[in-house]
């Protein structure tokens, strides 16, 4: 309806023209048509607007990351890196909550498809922690099996115990496949020791990035 919209105007407003190309982008690769969001990539025009760039940068890490996960490759890779360290610098100086969310949540997903579970982990629980007062719940889910596959072994960990499986329920069953049922322990208990008061604030620390 909108792509009908703009066609209709002489000229339509470049920003407009720019978002409008972005969430069209982006609907690509939810349906796996990487094909059409890389061509949209290959015409991309860098805007000066500040935040329109930074999700302009978010949706083409997206982009590499998906390639990514299809056919690894370095150049994706540190084009994706590259790209992300900028959105996240962008999106930190102007306290922009979702844009950081959003490119932390990128950062663990490419950290997965490097082959580094463990700062993976890391991140996705600091983006957690900084995602759960606010309830981000569609941000998350709509990365997939990937991001579900990381949240199940936050939540096998016990960490974030309530939130990880409000998450988890807001997954399709498809991307829950990759996911193994949790232990009667998970199910009946948040740890098999309770962790104390200082252990807390440790973690807590940790997932703050310290």
């Amino acid at each position: 309806e909108c792509e009908v919209f703009l066609a209709r105007l002489p000229q339509p407003p470049p920003t407009i023209a720019a978002l409008w190309a972005i969430h069209r982008t982006r609907l690509w690769l939810q349906q796996g048509d990487l094909l059409a969001a890389a061509r949209w990539a290959e015409s991309l025009s860098v805007t000066d607007e500040v935040e329109l760039a930074c999700f302009q940068q978010l949706t083409l890490v997206r982009l590499r990351l998906a390639q990514v996960q299809q056919q690894p490759s370095s150049a994706w890779v540190e084009e994706a890196t590259a790209t992300l360290a900028a959105a996240l610098a962008t999106a930190e100086q102007n306290e922009w909550l979702t844009q950081q969310i959003e490119g932390l949540l990128l950062q663990s997903l490419l950290q997965q498809a490097t082959n580094q579970p463990k700062l993976a982990m890391t991140t996705l629980l600091h983006t957690l922690t900084l995602a759960h007062p606010a309830n981000y719940v569609r941000t998350i889910v709509d990365l997939g099996k990937p991001m579900a596959e990381l949240i199940g072994q936050v939540q096998a960990q016990g960490m974030l115990l309530d939130y990880c499986r409000q998450l988890l329920a807001a997954f399709p069953p498809s991307a829950l496949s990759v996911l193994s049922p949790p232990s009667a322990t998970l199910q009946h208990a948040e740890l098999v020791e309770p962790i104390s008061p200082r252990e807390g604030e440790v973690l807590h620390l940790l997932a703050l990035g310290k």
